[in-house]
């Protein structure tokens, strides 16, 4: 090789080495910026995930007084409106309830002064509590939204009895709504279908909705 082959070969050398340095550099920062950025996504759907199992965790203990009602050591003196009406008294994470027999005949209900609904809760979710009867298992209706929003459950008393829960959902809406990711993220829950529940505030054009299904089908944990 020539000298001034050789020459020539270190100058463009000393001119690339500091350019392959940036380079690399500048990829090293951007995927630790892009794992920094995910693990802070993660994180803040973690959060947003035990905010739900802590509201749920509080919708089960609400069932704990209807066990009183089904034990076979009960007394025979103790009346079963009166069990309810003293759980329900003080109980404000309960919005409304209905306690209705076999035949669909409401024997009781109670209902928040706030939460306006005209007509009986039995009535609108009478689909629910038929289907809490035939599978005799708790069971789970869609949000409702009235001037406040709504988680109907109904459970199944073993006589064919059933008691229909409005649990508010109001506070936990506005705890994930309110946690930001970035300019314009927020957390939200959505359904089997991809949509979001019902009477949270989410922009319903910047949803893909078919991608959220597909992740839901295959089964399969992403990062979205």
């Amino acid at each position: 090789m020539k000298l001034t082959t050789r020459f020539l070969f270190i100058l463009i050398s000393i001119a690339v080495f500091p350019l392959l340095i940036s380079l690399g550099w500048n990829l090293y920062q951007y995927k630790s910026s892009s794992k920094s950025f995910l693990e802070l996504h993660q994180s803040i759907v973690k959060l947003g995930v035990s905010n739900i199992e802590e509201w749920l965790s509080g919708v089960d203990r609400n069932f704990v007084f209807l066990y009183e009602i089904e034990s076979p050591l009960k007394s025979r003196k103790i009346d079963d409106v009166d069990i309810i009406k003293q759980a329900t008294k003080m109980n404000s994470q309960i919005a409304a309830l209905s306690f209705v027999d076999k035949q669909n005949a409401e024997i009781f209900n109670m209902k928040a002064e706030d939460l306006e609904i005209d007509a009986p809760i039995y009535e609108i979710s009478a689909d629910l509590i038929k289907k809490a009867r035939d599978s005799q298992t708790v069971s789970m209706g869609n949000v409702l939204c009235f001037k406040k929003p709504v988680f109907p459950v109904a459970y199944p008393l073993i006589d064919g009895r059933v008691v229909l829960f409005y649990f508010p959902v109001e506070k936990l809406w506005d705890k994930l709504n309110s946690q930001k990711i970035g300019k314009t993220g927020k957390i939200f829950v959505v359904n089997e279908k991809g949509f979001p529940l019902a009477c949270q505030k989410v922009p319903l054009r910047d949803l893909d909705s078919d991608y959220l299904q597909k992740v839901f089908k295959d089964g399969r944990s992403t990062d979205i």
